[in-house]
């Protein structure tokens, strides 16, 4: 009978550890699935106020903000009073405001309420 020739035990030996003082910041946990990244999203512009705008963003933050305006522009759409993203905001990333933007917000509020 020839000999029994038994196989090395192999064991899993985990990936070293990174190095804390270089790995650099965590990434962020992923989205939920549906998640535009929004919901969560903390209202940088309309802070104080009380416009529509202003009050969603308080109670919902920037998505609350975000819907509340659409439908204002929709609404003031409707009653003859047209306005895009860009004729207010420099980005509809950051949602900075160009000059001018809170009284058009005004006009937008009193067009919508026709």
């Amino acid at each position: 009978m020839p000999p029994v020739i038994e196989a090395p035990v192999i064991a899993a030996v985990p990936p070293p550890a990174p190095d804390v003082a270089t790995a650099g910041p965590p990434a962020p946990p992923p989205a939920p699935a549906g998640d535009d990244g929004e919901s969560a999203g903390a209202c940088t512009v309309a802070l104080e106020g009380s416009s529509p705008v202003a009050v969603a963003c308080r109670q919902g933050g920037r998505r609350a903000a975000k819907k509340v305006m659409k439908d204002l522009v929709n609404a003031a759409h409707k009653n003859g009073k047209r306005k895009t993203c860009d004729q207010c905001h420099v980005d509809v990333e950051s949602f900075t405001l160009l000059a001018g933007a809170r009284r058009e917000l005004d006009a937008l509020v009193r067009a919508a309420r026709r």
